[in-house]
Parts: structure tokens; sequence; C-alpha cells
């Protein structure tokens, strides 16, 4: 792994982190809302398989990084 790539990953990385967030944040339709609560609720997805795999990715660039600082 070179620089260019680590740059590259970590971009990538963000990117997945942001799309995730999007999925869970973003306000749902009117229909979707209970009206005794004062926020809207969605259900929030299982993406613990999503995020084991960013972790990893993540522990890998950081590995990376720390083995090339030494």
């Amino acid at each position: 792994m070179n620089y260019n790539l680590v740059q590259r990953e970590v971009k990538t990385l963000g990117e997945d982190l942001t799309e995730l967030a999007e999925g869970i944040i973003v306000e749902p339709p009117r229909r979707e809302r209970d009206p005794h609560l004062p926020c809207p609720v969605k259900p929030v997805p299982d993406i613990s398989a999503e995020l084991t795999c960013i972790q990893h990715r993540l522990s890998a660039v950081l590995n990376y990084i720390q083995g090339a600082n030494q």
C-alpha cells in the first residue's frame, strides 16, 4: 500500500460512512411519523456487517500508517 492508495482508501471510507449515516438520519416521509412523538421515527437498519467491514479497512490503513512511521 502506498500513499496514493492510503489516501484513496481513507476518502472511500469517509464516503461509505457518510452513505450509511444518510440512510439512518434522512427524515422519513410524513406517513411514517408517530404523531405522539416530537421527532420523526424511522426504523434503523442493521448496519453491523457494513460497520465491521469499515472497521477492518480502517484498521488496515492505520496499521500501514503506523508501520510507515516507524
